[in-house]
């Protein structure tokens, strides 16, 4: 079989061209992987903002700590269902920590009472069910 002889200039055009594709792919990567790594942060790091800063506005989760209607404060919502008696706002707050090289999450779960309200303050029944709610945020966390 017969080869068609290069030209020394063409084959030092060549790896050029290779050599410049290498580095473009490199730029390429490491763009994606930038911009992967900015989507992360503001997702990681967007919750937080919302945080109420008011800590007597939230409770934070414990075992023993039993919900409330007294930490039911917030404003009833004019357009729920009509079989809906109250509503527990909670929230996960989430701390991050680097040591040695490693980051570390931390998720607290907290019972917002502003953003919280019943139109029935005398069933435990529905109390209890708000506590599941807050429960379920905690094994979330």
């Amino acid at each position: 079989m017969h080869r068609p002889k290069l030209r020394k200039g063409v084959i030092q055009e060549l790896l050029i061209v290779n050599q410049k594709m290498k580095l473009s792919n490199i730029f390429q990567y490491s763009n994606k992987s930038f911009k992967s790594l900015k989507v992360f942060l503001i997702l990681l790091f967007l919750p937080l903002l919302a945080v109420p800063a008011d800590s007597d506005n939230k409770i934070r989760w414990t075992e023993n700590h039993r919900l409330t209607w007294d930490y039911f404060r917030g404003a009833i919502d004019p357009n729920r269902h009509p079989n809906t008696q109250a509503v527990a706002k909670v929230m996960i707050e989430l701390n991050t920590t680097v040591r040695d090289f490693r980051v570390e999450f931390e998720a607290t779960s907290y019972f917002v009472k502003d953003g919280s309200w019943t139109i029935n303050t005398t069933s435990s029944h529905v109390l209890n069910h708000e506590q599941i709610h807050f429960d379920i945020s905690e094994v979330f966390a």
